[in-house]
């Protein structure tokens, strides 16, 4: 059998997508546990974005941290700090955990810096950022709020601003006082991320600060209706590249419903710690 005349002009062969070269990143970290007997906020995960270079046929270990446990009610101690979240080398650090009266009455620090219990001259903890008594480093978040004269408990800090303080003797603030967070777009929608914990809130003393995205901890009163403080959100790692180049050759530990191919980009995300190969 002969195929002499047999043409193949209009056969087009399309080259494997390439692997990309680099990514988008945001990591977060464990927020930190609020505070009890009118205890400050839990300082916010801290909160690193940007890009990477990467390398085909190497495996990415991501770590995620979990958020800090909230000090119990019978217990003067300040709230823990939330654990580190790292990926490709970058570490975010742990929020700082809120203080407690009679005991630890000032902020941890950490990537953003707990708010310190009531009280006048207790200070809100330290965060990361040039210049920095704790880290003096590129910024991951901001100093928790400082206590006031009376029941004035300070707010976590934020990866977008510094904890702020109650305003009247009472405790009760409505809400306010943990540091804002940052708006990011990395995974297609806009979401904030990396918000301080409320400080004590004497109209509404303890409400869950975890959430996943780094939040800290909210305070909490020992009084009727308080109990001990939120505990901190856990950490989480995105990163995403153009949905022109090829896909991972492998992943462990993703978040449900990941990968996503979305507005031109293919999304990874973790909650949990995991892994990936380009």
């Amino acid at each position: 059998m002969q195929f002499d005349n047999v043409r193949f002009d209009n056969i087009a062969i399309v080259p494997p997508a390439p692997p990309p070269t680099s990514v988008e990143y945001l990591i977060v970290a464990g927020g930190g546990g609020g505070g009890c007997l009118s205890g400050g906020g839990g300082g916010a995960g801290g909160l690193l974005a940007g890009n990477f270079s990467i390398t085909t046929s190497v495996l990415y270990t991501v770590t995620i941290g979990g958020g800090g446990a909230g000090a119990p009610a019978t217990n003067t101690s300040a709230g823990s700090n939330g654990a580190n979240t790292t990926f490709n080398g970058s570490t975010a650090v742990g929020g700082g955990g809120g203080g407690s009266n009679g005991g630890v009455t000032n902020g941890q620090n950490g990537g953003s810096g707990g708010g310190s219990s009531a009280y006048f001259g207790q200070a809100g903890g330290k965060g990361v950022y040039p210049g920095s008594s704790y880290i003096s480093a590129t910024r991951q978040g901001y100093d928790g709020g400082a206590g006031g004269s009376g029941a004035q408990v300070g707010g976590g800090g934020g990866a977008g601003g510094a904890g702020g303080q109650n305003t009247s003797d009472n405790g009760s603030f409505g809400g306010s006082g943990g540091g804002a967070g940052s708006i990011q777009t990395i995974t297609g929608s806009s979401a904030t991320y990396a918000t301080g914990g409320q400080a004590w809130d004497k109209t509404n003393p303890i409400v869950s600060g975890a959430n996943n995205t780094g939040n800290g901890g909210n305070g909490a009163s020992n009084g009727a209706g308080g109990g001990a403080g939120a505990t901190g959100g856990s950490g989480v790692v995105v990163i995403r590249y153009a949905d022109t180049l090829a896909a991972a050759a492998s992943t462990t530990g993703l978040a449900a419903g990941y990968p996503v191919v979305s507005g031109g980009y293919r999304v990874y995300k973790w909650i949990t710690s995991g892994s990936i190969t380009f």
